[in-house]
C-alpha cells in the first residue's frame, strides 16, 4: 500500500488501542540509508522524534541496551502510570518504475545506484560462497565490518533453518533474500522487546514489513518517485494482552473528505473572529511579552508569535473579567497575564496582577538575557571550554566548507551520533545546511556501520561536473549539562523525574569503574550477541584508556566529562581509519568535523528555563586534491543574533557572548525540544476544563474507545510464534559455546598482557 495510506491506517488502528503521539514514543529501525527517511518523516508526523535503532539492512545491533535506553525516554501516562512503545522495522528494495528490482535513480547522481546495498551484497555473497561458511558462531564478527557481518551471518543461519543449501540459495532472487532479512530482523526485534519490556509497566506496538522505492528510472525525469509499504506484522500488547491488527480492514480516509470538512469549518471560525476583532493590531510590546516569564522573546515560530497575541485575546474575552483604567484601554485577566486593548485596537500583553512593568514596581534591566545566558555558557564551558552554541557552530561550519567547495548541492553528510532522539537536534542542523543523511549512529556513537556501511554512504554521493564525489563527516558523542551545571541529569518531555546523557557512556562509565579495564579489553571482533553495539563501545573505551596509561585503580577517579572525551576521541579515531579503507582521494574530496554535542536543558522540562544546545568542536579538517588543510573554526567571523534569525527562522532568544559568538535559540515550536509547543498544548487543555464548567457541560459526554477496534483486531498472526530465527540461534550458539568459551579464554589471557 501507499506509504501515507499505510501511516494513515497505522495512525487509526493505533489510536483504536490508546497510542498517540502524545503518550507513546516511536522506536523506528530502517536502513541507515538516506532515503529511507522518507518513511522515518511520515513516522515522525504522527509520533514525534524517534528513537533510531537503525542499522545496515535494518540488522539491529542496538541489542538490549539500546532497546532499554529508548523505552527510558518513553513519556509517562498520567493516569494509568504506564509507558507506550511503537515499535516499527522495515528493510527496504527499491523497485524502479519499469518494475525492475534493485535499480535505483538518486539525485545529483548520474547512471543507476541500487536499494538495499547491503542486502544485494549478502545476496551475492551467500550465492557466490553458500549458506555453510557464513553460518558463524553468535558473537563474532569481523573487526572492520561488524554490522555487515552481523546481518549476512543472521540471514544464512536462517536460510539454513528453512531448508535453503549451498545449491538452493544461487536461485534466490533480491525480493527473496529482502523477504528473508524481514522475517530475521523482526524475530530479532520481538526476541529484544521480550529481554527489554515489562508488560505489566508499559504496553506497546509492533509493526513490521518492506518498504519500497517506487522511484523513476531517471531522477530527473517527469516520472514521479512513489513509496510503498508492504506490511507483514501488527499487532498491540495492552495490559498483557497481544492482539494481531489486520490493517487492510482500518476504515480508508476518503481523499480530501476530511480536509475540505475541517477547512468550512475553520473558515467560518476565522470569519467570526475576524468580525469582531478585523481591528486589532499586534504591538510589538506584545510580541516582546507574550512568551513566559522570565522574557521568552519570540521563543515560538514566527508564525506563531504573530498569532499568539490575537488568540489569548479571544480566550480572554472568554474568560475574563474587565478592569477599569484611565482612559478608553480596556484591561483583561486572564490566565496569569494582563491584555491591555486600547481604543485603536492593539493588543498589550503583559505579566498579570493587574500591574504594568513600565507603570510601576523596578523595570527589569536591558541586560538581564545577556546576562543569564552567559551564566548558562558559562556553566557548560567549565567542563568543554571551546564549546559555542549548536546554530553557531553550524554557520561556522557551512563557511568554512563553503571556502572549500562543500555545500549541500555537491556533498553528501555522513552523520554519527548517539541513537537518542534528542541527537536530533543537531542533526536537524546539519540537515538543513547538506540535505538528508547517511546515518551511521550507533549507541555512544560507536561505529559499527563499519567499511560497508560507509562505502554505501558513499556511493550515494552527488557527482560533480569534475567528476569527484565530497562526503561531509561529522562524528559527536552527546553529553547533557543542566541549566545548574549538573553534567549527566537531564528532563525529558513527558517524562516526571530526571533522566541523563548519554546512558550508554554512563553505564559504560560505571562498569569500567566497578569491574576495571583487564577484564573489559576483549580481543577485536568479539561481541556479547544480546548487546553488540555497548559491547563493541565498551571495549573500545577500555582498550583506548589502557593504551593512555590508564589502570585499573586510576579509571576510578574518572568523571562523565572525562569519559565523554575518551569515548570522542576513540570514535574520531575509528572514523578516520575506515575513512581511510573506504576513500580514494583521488576520486573524492571530503571533509572531517567531530567534537562532542551538548545538551543544556533546563532542569526540569516544564518549567521557564530555555532549551540550549551545543557543540564543543575537537577536529575540522578537509581533504582536497589530497591534500589535508585543518580548519580554525573560531577564526571564522560569527553572524548577529539577527542575521542568524533570518537566516533559519529561529526565534529571538540570542545573545553574543564575549566576543566569541556564542549565539543560542530556543527551538521554534515543532522542533523536537520545543517547551512552548508544550505550554500551549497545556494552556488549551486547561482552556477546555474551564469552558466544559461554563458551558454546564461536564459529565454530559465521556471519552471511548474507537469503534473500529473490533472490527481490525484478528486472531491470526502474521508467522507462526514457533517460526523464529532467535531460537535458531539460541541452539546453533548452545552447541559451540563450551568450545568457543575455553578459546576465547586462552586468547584473552594471551592479549589481556599485551600492552601498545
Amino acid at each position: 500500500m501507499g506509504a501515507d495510506d499505510f501511516m494513515q491506517r497505522v495512525e487509526m488502528a493505533l489510536y483504536a488501542f490508546g497510542f498517540n503521539g502524545d503518550n507513546s514514543i516511536a522506536m523506528v529501525n530502517l536502513c541507515r540509508d538516506e532515503v529511507t527517511v522518507a518513511l522515518k518523516q511520515r513516522i515522525e508526523h504522527v509520533f514525534g522524534s524517534s528513537f533510531s535503532t537503525n542499522g545496515l539492512g535494518g540488522v539491529l545491533t542496538c541489542g538490549v541496551t539500546g532497546i532499554g535506553a529508548g523505552l527510558s525516554h518513553s513519556p509517562l501516562c498520567g493516569t494509568t502510570g504506564k509507558e507506550r512503545y511503537v515499535f516499527f522495522s522495515f528493510p527496504h528494495i527499491s523497485i524502479n518504475a519499469s518494475g525492475e528490482v534493485g535499480p535505483m535513480s538518486r539525485p545529483g547522481r548520474p547512471g543507476q545506484s541500487c536499494a538495499c546495498g547491503a542486502l544485494i551484497k549478502s545476496w551475492n555473497e551467500l550465492r557466490a560462497e553458500g549458506l555453510t561458511c557464513n553460518c558463524k558462531i553468535p558473537g563474532v564478527h569481523a573487526a572492520l565490518d561488524p554490522e555487515y557481518s552481523i546481518l549476512k551471518q543472521r540471514i544464512a543461519r536462517r536460510l539454513r533453518h528453512e531448508g535453503a543449501t549451498d545449491e538452493s540459495v544461487k536461485s534466490l532472487n533480491l525480493t527473496d533474500v529482502t523477504k528473508v532479512a524481514e522475517r530475521t530482523i523482526s524475530d530479532d526485534l520481538e526476541f529484544l522487546i521480550s529481554q527489554a519490556v515489562d508488560p505489566k509497566k508499559a504496553d506497546y506496538a509492533v509493526i513490521t514489513g518492506v518498504q519500497i522505492h517506487n522511484w523513476a528510472n531517471s531522477f530527473e525525469d517527469d516520472s514521479p518517485n512513489l513509496e510503498f509499504v508492504a506490511p507483514t506484522a501488527a499487532y498491540v500488547v495492552v495490559n498483557g494482552v497481544k492482539t494481531h491488527v489486520d490493517l487492510s480492514a482500518v476504515p480508508v480516509r476518503a481523499r480530501g473528505v476530511a480536509e475540505v470538512a475541517a477547512a468550512d469549518e475553520l473558515k467560518q471560525i476565522r470569519e467570526k473572529l475576524e468580525e469582531k476583532y478585523q481591528a486589532a493590531t499586534v504591538s510589538s510590546a506584545a510580541l516582546r511579552t507574550c512568551g513566559a516569564c522570565p522574557q521568552r522573546a519570540g521563543s515560538r515560530s514566527r508564525a506563531a508569535v504573530a498569532q499568539a497575541p490575537l488568540r489569548r485575546a479571544v480566550a480572554a474575552r472568554a474568560e475574563a473579567k474587565s478592569l477599569s483604567v484611565k482612559g478608553d484601554a480596556e484591561v483583561i485577566e486572564a490566565s496569569g497575564q494582563q491584555i491591555i486593548v486600547r481604543s485603536d485596537g492593539t493588543l498589550v500583553i503583559t505579566p498579570g496582577n493587574g500591574t504594568h512593568p513600565s507603570w510601576s514596581g523596578e523595570p527589569p534591566r536591558a541586560t538581564a538575557e545577556t546576562e543569564y545566558l552567559t551564566a548558562r555558557v558559562n556553566k557548560v564551558q567549565e567542563q568543554f571550554g571551546n564549546a559555542l552554541g549548536a546554530d553557531d557552530f553550524i554557520q561556522r561550519v557551512e563557511m568554512a566548507l563553503y571556502a572549500f567547495g562543500f555545500n549541500g548541492d555537491n556533498s553528501i553528510a555522513m552523520v554519527n551520533l548517539c541513537r537518542d532522539e534528542v541527537t536530533v537536534t543537531l542533526k536537524q542542523r546539519i540537515e538543513h545546511v547538506f540535505g538528508s543523511s547517511f546515518s551511521t549512529n550507533g549507541l555512544g556513537g560507536v561505529l559499527t556501520c563499519g567499511v560497508t556501511g560507509i562505502g554505501a554512504g558513499l556511493s550515494h554521493s552527488p557527482l560533480c561536473e569534475s567528476g569527484k564525489e565530497r562526503y561531509v563527516f561529522f562524528s559527536f558523542p552527546h553529553i547533557s549539562i543542566n541549566a545548574s551545571g549538573e553534567v549527566g541529569p537531564m528532563s525529558r518531555p513527558g517524562r516526571p523525574g530526571q533522566s541523563c546523557a548519554c546512558g550508554a557512556l554512563i553505564k559504560s562509565w560505571n562498569e569500567i569503574r566497578s569491574e576495571g579495564l583487564t577484564c573489559n579489553c576483549k580481543i577485536p571482533g568479539v561481541h556479547d550477541a544480546l548487546d553488540p553495539e555497548y559491547s563493541i563501545l565498551k571495549q573500545r573505551i577500555a582498550r583506548r584508556l589502557r593504551h593512555e596509561g590508564a589502570t585499573d585503580e586510576s579509571v576510578k577517579g574518572l568523571n562523565l566529562t572525562d569519559v565523554t572525551k575518551v569515548a570522542e576521541r576513540t570514535i574520531s579515531d575509528d572514523l578516520e581509519f575506515l575513512i581511510s579503507q573506504a576513500v580514494d582521494p583521488k576520486k573524492a574530496d571530503y571533509a572531517v568535523i567531530t567534537g562532542v554535542q551538548i545538551h543544556n536543558w533546563a532542569n526540569n522540562f516544564e518549567d521557564d528555563s530555555p532549551n540550549l544546545e551545543f557543540v564543543a568542536p575537537t577536529a575540522a579538517y578537509v581533504v582536497v586534491n589530497g591534500v589535508k588543510t585543518h580548519i580554525d573554526l573560531t577564526a571564522v567571523p560569527p553572524l548577529t543574533p539577527r542575521q542568524t534569525r533570518l537566516l533559519n527562522g529561529t526565534p529571538e532568544l540570542s545573545a553574543n557572548q564575549g566576543g566569541a559568538g556564542v549565539l543560542m535559540e530556543e527551538s521554534p515550536d515543532f522542533a523536537y525540544d520545543s517547551k512552548d509547543a508544550r505550554r500551549a498544548q497545556r494552556e488549551r487543555l486547561q482552556n477546555y476544563v474551564r469552558i466544559l464548567k461554563a458551558d454546564n457541560l461536564e459529565g454530559v459526554a465521556s471519552t471511548t474507545s474507537p469503534t473500529w477496534q473490533k472490527s481490525i483486531a484478528t486472531s491470526a498472526p502474521a508467522r507462526q510464534e514457533s517460526d523464529n530465527s532467535t531460537f535458531i540461534d539460541q541452539k546453533f550458539a548452545s552447541a559451540a559455546a563450551d568450545e568457543l568459551k575455553q578459546i576465547r579464554e586462552k586468547l584473552e589471557e594471551k592479549y589481556q598482557a599485551v600492552r601498545p
